[in-house]
């Protein structure tokens, strides 16, 4: 039984070898390799150093960008074929679009069409169908997210300021094709490892060899699936071009100035503009009255009934500041012509109290 372990154990020593003169063309890697594998007589106190060391020549960073492959100290240059990777230009190309539009469903009907006829999709939709509360004009607006085929993105582009207004456009290409080639390269490598790391498990004769070969080919393809997850996102990315678009809903179309207008131009639009605010505003004020005419006959309801109440009050206080102006007229008139009477009879003229009577002379006593 110990020689048949001796002999399993030689065999994955052995295979490990041969994988390492294939893959490096090193005659003194090789030997090194050999000479780990221990006699017969040793017991193969030397197996688990022989096989850590070949499997874990080759060390990975997680992180891409710095993915490094270390072979072992004494390893030559590779014999083996090279790496043949596609490596035609790997551009992403971004936009950003500003337009203006005064038929802002028909616009945004004509975009989404085109895109699916493409082939694209929109990836985010943000709208807004404006407010009232500043005037007659809503003005509405669009932000998309647009991912399109890159091949039909000049196309697109054309197709949206035929239909608007474009104010502002913007372009962005980012090259990442050295990032790419080197991202496969790497996985190549990867996928070399994961054939041989499946022989030597095909191979393997003890448990622990088949835990280890198994751990080290699970840490392997997990290296590539991220690197296929990274490749498809740029994939996708190259592909179709990412188009943000901005859409307005306006009354006016932003003027495009090619050359300073001269002074009469300036006063001829001025005077045109302000002809135009006159006349929205009058359009304005008639449609705010009409859709505001219950709530202004309310309050003049209301306000008729509280002048009403106060002009109400104030003829009481008139008609009693009259009466009492009456009668203190009244009350002159009356001692005047009281005065004038006793002045002809010789009494004495009348003074305060103009309807006081004079006083009735005492009779003598009668003697009994």
């Amino acid at each position: 039984m110990k020689k048949m372990n001796l002999f399993g154990k030689l065999s994955v020593v052995g295979l490990l070898s041969i994988s390492m003169l294939a893959g490096c063309g090193s005659a003194h890697s090789a030997s090194e390799s050999y000479y780990a594998v221990p006699s017969a007589a040793n017991g193969g106190d030397y197996y688990d150093y022989a096989v850590e060391e070949a499997v874990a020549d080759y060390e990975y960073d997680y992180g891409f960008d710095s993915y490094e492959m270390k072979m072992d100290d004494s390893a030559g240059t590779s014999a083996s074929a090279p790496t043949t990777v596609d490596t035609s230009r790997k551009l992403i190309t971004t936009a950003f679009i500003d337009v203006e539009t005064k038929e802002f469903d028909q616009l945004y009907a004509d975009i989404e069409n085109y895109v699916n006829g493409a082939g694209g999709y929109l990836e985010s939709i943000n709208t807004y169908n404006g407010s009232r509360y500043h005037g007659e004009v809503v003005e509405r607006h669009a932000d998309l997210t647009v991912r399109i085929p890159a091949d039909k993105l000049d196309d697109f582009i054309t197709q949206i300021g035929n239909a608007g207004n474009i104010t502002n456009r913007s372009q962005n290409v980012e090259d990442i094709t050295l990032t790419y080639v080197d991202l496969e390269a790497h996985k190549k490598t990867l996928r070399d490892e994961e054939a041989r790391l499946e022989e030597f498990l095909r191979n393997a004769e003890t448990i622990e060899d088949m835990i280890y070969i198994e751990d080290r080919l699970a840490n392997v393809r997990y290296q590539i699936e991220s690197m296929e997850s990274q490749l498809r996102t740029y994939d996708n990315k190259i592909n179709y071009s990412t188009v943000y678009l901005n859409i307005s809903e306006v009354v006016e179309y932003t003027p495009v100035v090619y050359e300073e207008p001269t002074t009469w131009q300036r006063m001829k639009d001025g005077f045109s503009d302000q002809l135009d605010n006159i006349g929205r505003g009058f359009r304005n004020f008639a449609v705010w009255f009409v859709s505001h005419i219950i709530y202004l006959i309310f309050w003049a309801i209301v306000i008729f009934a509280i002048v009403k109440w106060i002009i109400y009050l104030n003829s009481d206080k008139r008609a009693a500041k009259k009466a009492a102006k009456a009668a203190a007229k009244q009350k002159a008139q009356y001692e005047a012509y009281q005065n004038t009477m006793n002045n002809l009879s010789g009494t004495a003229p009348v003074s305060g109290n103009a309807n006081a009577q004079p006083k009735a002379q005492a009779k003598p006593e009668e003697k009994k």
